[in-house]
């Protein structure tokens, strides 16, 4: 008892996630210790997980006893799926591939991960790991919010006896008694890079929750399971991928990304899988398949949920066997990938609905993480506002620097991003078109952007959706609101004895806002019928006049870069 009452002493006086989850290992441990030392077992590495409403990894902590090959976390996530399920105690035989509840003692089936010859199991078995505990980390509501796993070295007692004794029964009470302190600890965070490290081109902004988010990935990063990144569209998920690739051991090689939405049912075994000559009517050449173009590197397969059930089963023999085969080949070829998926749709939902096999989305569900929402991450708006003005102003060969003055970034702060990062990266592209062609005749062009010229590009983006704060809902109102913006701008420049704002800054406005629509409905026919442009399109003239459009646009920012 007083060994007990010392531990949540401690457990009490922890200040972070890592410090209390490190304090349960230890007691874990040393009960682990006491039971199995005299049976020639030795615990090799524990690992408390942390989930964010079962939708993701929000922690990861992890401690090694035995030094052994680092990263190896796939087979205690994949164990997650048993005690979310069952919401007890699970132990795993990894060389019988056998599975045992440890409070009912009943047998059960285990994930494939430790059934297959590839992947996971083998890479812990090399590592003299033989057996896993999985424990569930119970949140006051009474949900499983987490997971302890404790991997053990035990190679005399393959499947004998190794679940009974009062032990499993203490392991389950540590956890019981310690869950809700764990999970109350704020996530650590004196791990993070120094603030004068290099900035990362593929993420150069974090803020309160992706810090987490990054700490967990740079885990999985060094895995080959698939990793399974969900969030709303134009969150990041794409570049979030990418980042993973760039910072694994398949950095050197290939990372290619298969955007399902974009792809016709029809041909979306044909482009993942590749086809030969003559599989199909127009196939007059053999064609590398997205999966063989990734070998030896990294496959984002983006908007899984468009797959039809046709091409889920195919992708689903992909994951458990790795092998497939071009359309009219007639023998199979092996994948040496590493997957990412990403999606934004509740594929718990879809299962249950039929529209996703539930094997395959076990399958995929190894290594989750969840991106939240631009609005839930309302810190990091400056930041990317900043980074995405820089890098278009560096696209169009301009000399010097631009920037966004506090007014202007606090416009930004001001707004709700339901289009997240994608939405923000039009408004400050439509914010910097709208500034060159107000400077371009200015005798000493500014290098900041004010809110004036935000406000106005704020207000296109209203009009184009349809509704604003200050608009009452109506489009019209928003476009009559960007030109009072530019004739205030105008009068201003007057009274300033400036040069004034020229005509082809309207040009500006309108090819801006046709690149912007192209780019949200998915097409530059689309773009042009959203308006009105129905003529151009029947003509079939929409591409080139587009073509025209944005040629004025870059014409202004050359001019603007050579001033």
């Amino acid at each position: 008892m007083s060994e007990l009452s010392s531990y949540l002493r401690a457990l009490r006086t922890s200040t972070s996630f890592d410090g209390a989850a490190s304090q349960l290992l230890d007691a874990l441990a040393a009960e682990l210790e006491r039971a199995l030392s005299p049976h020639g077992a030795a615990l090799a590495r524990g690992l408390v997980h942390l989930r964010s409403e079962g939708a993701g990894y929000r922690a990861l902590s992890t401690r090694e006893w035995i030094p052994g090959q680092p990263g190896h976390v796939a087979p205690s996530a994949t164990a997650f799926g048993l005690v979310e399920r069952r919401r007890h105690a699970i132990g795993v035989d990894l060389g019988l591939s056998r599975g045992t509840d440890l409070e009912t003692s009943e047998a059960l089936e285990v994930p494939a991960a430790y059934v297959s010859d590839t992947g996971s199991r083998q890479r812990m078995l090399a590592r003299e790991v033989t057996h896993l505990i999985a424990l569930p980390l119970l949140a006051p509501d009474d949900t499983v919010a987490g997971m302890v796993s404790l991997e053990l070295s035990w190679p005399d007692r393959l499947g004998r006896e190794w679940l009974s004794g009062a032990w499993a029964v203490s392991l389950r009470l540590l956890t019981d008694v310690s869950a809700p302190i764990v999970l109350a600890r704020p996530i650590k965070r004196d791990e993070e890079e120094p603030d004068d490290a290099p900035v990362d081109p593929l993420l150069p902004v974090l803020g309160e929750r992706t810090r987490p988010l990054v700490r967990v990935l740079k885990v999985f990063v060094g895995l080959d399971e698939t990793l399974l990144i969900t969030g709303p569209t134009g969150a990041g998920k794409s570049r979030l991928a990418e980042w993973c690739h760039a910072r694994s051991p398949r950095s050197r090689r290939s990372f290619q990304t298969a955007n399902l939405l974009a792809l016709p049912e029809t041909m979306q075994l044909a482009e993942l899988f590749g086809w030969k000559r003559g599989a199909f009517t127009g196939a007059h050449d053999d064609h590398v398949g997205l999966v063989e173009a990734a070998e030896g590197g990294t496959l984002f397969l983006d908007e899984i949920d468009k797959l039809s059930l046709a091409a889920q089963a195919a992708l689903l023999r992909l994951f458990e066997t790795r092998k497939f085969s071009p359309l009219g080949a007639t023998k199979e070829r092996v994948a040496d990938v590493r997957f990412v998926v990403g999606t934004n749709a509740d594929l718990p939902a879809l299962v249950r609905a039929r529209a996703f096999r539930e094997d395959l989305y076990y399958r995929i569900n190894v290594l989750p993480v969840q991106l939240p929402p631009l609005d839930e991450r309302r810190d990091e708006i400056p930041g990317w506002a900043s980074v995405m003005l820089t890098r278009r102003h560096a696209d169009a060969g301009a000399r010097g620097a631009v920037a966004f003055d506090r007014a202007a970034l606090e416009a930004l702060g001001e707004r709700s991003w339901p289009g997240n990062l994608r939405q923000l990266e039009n408004v400050v592209r439509r914010a910097y078109a709208l500034w060159l062609a107000s400077e371009i005749d200015a005798p000493q062009p500014s290098s900041v952007i004010g809110r004036g010229v935000v406000d106005a590009a704020l207000a296109v983006e209203a009009g184009a959706r349809g509704a604003g704060p200050s608009d009452g809902g109506d489009p019209m109102q928003a476009l009559a609101r960007v030109a009072e913006l530019l004739v205030d701008e105008a009068i201003a420049r007057r009274a300033r004895g400036e040069a004034p704002i020229p005509l082809t800054a309207l040009d500006a406005l309108r090819a801006a806002t046709l690149r912007s629509a192209v780019t949200r409905v998915g097409g530059v026919k689309e773009a042009y019928l959203l308006f009105g442009g129905d003529a151009v399109v029947k003509s079939r003239n929409h591409g080139k006049e587009l073509k025209r459009e944005l040629e004025s646009l870059e014409e202004l920012e050359r001019l603007m870069a050579r001033g």
